[in-house]
């Protein structure tokens, strides 16, 4: 009898693995099967609302900028921001800058919806929306994307992102809804005087959850994240579009390399090893 029970339960943790994975192909041919406009608000793929953005963006000041609210579908945004939580930072500091970063997303194996929404963001439908809103037309494939937590006391001092090919720099928002400028860490915009030196902040743009923010790099596009003054967390997701043949440029005393010093996560950890098996249970009350 003991053996018979015993073999009833190796066949039932047998047939729990095999439903268990089925589940999560399931899942995983469900993610693929979305198209950009099911995640991203298709508004912004809609042509006469790009020109309207179009002319927006180019008469933005200082320099230019824009922010598309409610980016992506509040559900898909929901669960990124559970997978954000969970990838492994660093403390990113000098004398110009604290914060916490993850390692280049590039480099690393994302859950799903981060590789789904990575793809999506470096896919030829969106650099298409970027490319017509900037006026700028050769943006690579390049992928450029790093995740970062700004917590009290943190804090990102004026500098331009001139780079390595960088034309257009983003920023897409994780924060608490409740999120106002009382909490600090605003993405300050600045004027520049005749030498392109930063001078004083002409906008300040205050995070919003679910809100997707980009604008031109130059040698004029100065910008700082003001320091955080409560204990929420500022989440997000960073990077650059680049383009192909730019010319590089002497760095600047911004170029400055950090120090990396790895840390325990500092949000909700989620359990990467069974990011798809999270997935998967949420996959039936998806959108």
């Amino acid at each position: 009898k003991k053996k018979k029970n015993t073999a009833s339960g190796i066949g039932q943790k047998k047939r729990d693995e095999i439903k268990q994975k089925r589940e999560i192909e399931l899942a995983q041919e469900w993610l693929d099967s979305l198209t950009i406009q099911d995640i991203i608000n298709p508004k912004y793929f809609d042509q006469n609302y790009i020109d309207t953005l179009k002319s927006t963006y180019s008469s933005e000041l200082p320099f230019p900028n824009l922010t598309f609210l409610d980016f992506l579908s509040t559900d898909y945004a929901e669960k990124l921001q559970e997978e954000v939580k969970g990838l492994e930072y660093f403390i990113k500091s000098n004398d110009l800058f604290e914060f916490i970063q993850s390692s280049d997303l590039n480099e690393i194996e994302l859950p799903p919806l981060m590789k789904k929404f990575r793809s999506l963001l470096y896919s030829d439908e969106f650099r298409q929306v970027i490319s017509n809103i900037t006026g700028l037309q050769t943006i690579a494939t390049q992928t450029d994307m790093f995740a970062a937590v700004y917590q009290k006391g943190h804090y990102l001092l004026p500098h331009d992102d001139e780079l390595k090919g960088r034309v257009v720099a983003y920023i897409y928002y994780l924060v608490p809804p409740d999120w106002s400028i009382n909490d600090g860490g605003t993405l300050d915009l600045y004027n520049v005087d005749n030498k392109n030196e930063p001078t004083n902040i002409a906008k300040q743009n205050i995070p919003s959850w679910n809100s997707f923010s980009f604008f031109t790099v130059s040698e004029k596009s100065y910008h700082q994240v003001s320091e955080i003054l409560s204990d929420k967390n500022r989440l997000s997701i960073g990077g650059w579009f680049h383009a192909q043949n730019l010319p590089t440029r002497a760095p600047r005393y911004q170029d400055i390399l950090p120090t990396f010093t790895p840390i325990s996560n500092p949000l909700v950890p989620v359990d990467q090893t069974q990011s798809l098996g999270k997935f998967f249970f949420f996959f039936f009350f998806f959108f």
